[in-house]
């Protein structure tokens, strides 16, 4: 197995396979004392492993940051992006009658 991962070919095919054959399994199978969600979560990290972003180190969750107040009683124009606003998009009716003949 160690000569098949070492190998960049070998390894995209083998995991192909495990995909196709993990493609064919229904959702409730259990076998080897693993289900199917176990075997989605190891075939994963086997990919992980062949991509090299395998880690056995939990990675940490990112703490949310909280500004600092500003000071500034917030209004509703604070959330609106007046950027985001665009025109209104004009339909030529004879381009809609057109494809609705067709």
């Amino acid at each position: 197995m160690v000569a098949v991962l070492e190998n960049p070919e070998q390894t995209e095919e083998l995991l192909q396979k495990m995909d196709a054959a993990l493609a064919v399994l229904p959702l409730d199978f259990e076998a080897y004392g693993t289900n199917y969600q176990q075997k989605t979560e190891l075939l994963s990290e086997l990919h992980q492993y062949a991509e090299g972003t395998y880690t056995i180190f939990p990675t940490p969750e990112a703490e949310p940051s909280f500004a600092e107040p500003s000071g500034h009683q917030m209004t509703m124009f604070d959330f609106l992006d007046t950027k985001a606003v665009t025109e209104p998009t004009v339909v030529d009716m004879s381009d809609v009658e057109e494809i609705e003949e067709e």
